[in-house]
């Protein structure tokens, strides 16, 4: 059965220390900040298994419990166990970090 929801919320997240490798401009902690704005870059790559979290609003499973015969949770698990196991594929994220500073 697929059943097309709008109403839907994924979330992948890395949970716990995963390894960070990265390079970047404008971090320098141990120079003397002289006051004004400043400038920080970063381009890097974390390495992870990503969880996958999955909601449903109450109107949507509702209409999911009516087309799936009562079948509502067992069909929600199913597309979670799917999205988890497309998850797993993944092990780079790459990030890239951007910001304005101010030192007075």
């Amino acid at each position: 059965m697929q059943i097309n929801l709008i109403d839907r919320l994924y979330f992948l997240q890395l949970c716990g220390h995963y390894p960070y490798f990265g390079i970047g401009w404008g971090h320098n902690a141990g120079q003397q900040r002289q006051p004004g704005w400043g400038f920080l870059a970063d381009l890097g790559v974390t390495y992870g298994k990503p969880d996958v979290s999955f909601t449903v609003s109450p109107s949507v499973y509702a209409k999911l419990e009516a087309a799936s015969s009562g079948y509502a949770q067992h069909e929600i698990d199913k597309q979670k166990h799917n999205m988890q196991r497309s998850a797993n594929k993944f092990k780079f994220f790459p990030s890239a970090y951007v910001g304005l500073s101010y030192a007075f």
